[in-house]
């Protein structure tokens, strides 16, 4: 960008290199058009971009993933018949005890498909509910304190961020299959690995 428009004061300002004015304007516009064709190829590879990553996300094949209860609220834990849904259960489990069996993810929601309980409560839940990814958490597992990459896509072609804090606890936003789950850490949306999350509320995992 910064050579052509050098190349154009330099051509405007030496004026025994062109025989017309129009010839300047013509040069101008040729460079505008061209500026312009930068702008639109730049969008449109940007939009290509975000369609791609919102794909790869809805035809992520299901799985099994688990997740820890991370919710405050001392009134329950709403489950829902789909995403977003209507309530149709209120968990009562008090956070830190529990651990949930998840098979796919909508929108940030997740659906549920067996409860374990470290308190010795059972409680009756639905056959099929949804609880959003908010309210779910793993712990990091580099308790060594090594740094962990989490990467733009359900691969390792490109990372997004690293983790450096040791013993990181992360809410979920969606999962693809069993092998991969895309955390928030500090705002940040970042896919990792499901095999360096521990699910385990109440120890470390081996």
């Amino acid at each position: 960008m910064k050579g052509r428009i050098c190349l154009l004061l330099y051509i405007i300002t030496c004026h025994s290199c062109l025989n017309e004015k129009t010839h300047v304007n013509q040069i101008i516009d040729e460079i505008s058009i061209y500026e312009n064709q930068d702008k639109e190829t730049s969008s449109s590879i940007d939009i290509d971009n975000k369609k791609s990553s919102h794909e790869i996300i809805n035809y992520c094949d299901s799985g099994e993933i688990y997740a820890y209860l991370i919710d405050d609220d001392s009134n329950g834990t709403n489950l829902r018949k789909r995403p977003n849904g209507e309530i149709i259960y209120v968990l009562k489990t008090q956070n830190g005890n529990i651990e949930f069996s998840l098979s796919e993810s909508e929108d940030s929601w997740f659906k549920i498909t067996k409860i374990d309980t470290y308190d010795g409560v059972i409680e009756p839940i639905p056959d099929e509910c949804w609880i959003h990814g908010s309210l779910l958490g793993a712990q990091i597992r580099n308790y060594a304190g090594q740094p962990i990459a989490l990467y733009k896509t359900p691969d390792t072609t490109q990372i997004a961020f690293t983790i450096y804090e040791k013993d990181a606890i992360l809410s979920f936003n969606a999962m693809c299959g069993t092998d991969w789950v895309q955390v928030n850490h500090r705002d940040e949306l970042g896919w990792v690995p499901s095999e360096w999350l521990c699910s385990n509320p109440v120890t470390t995992c081996p």
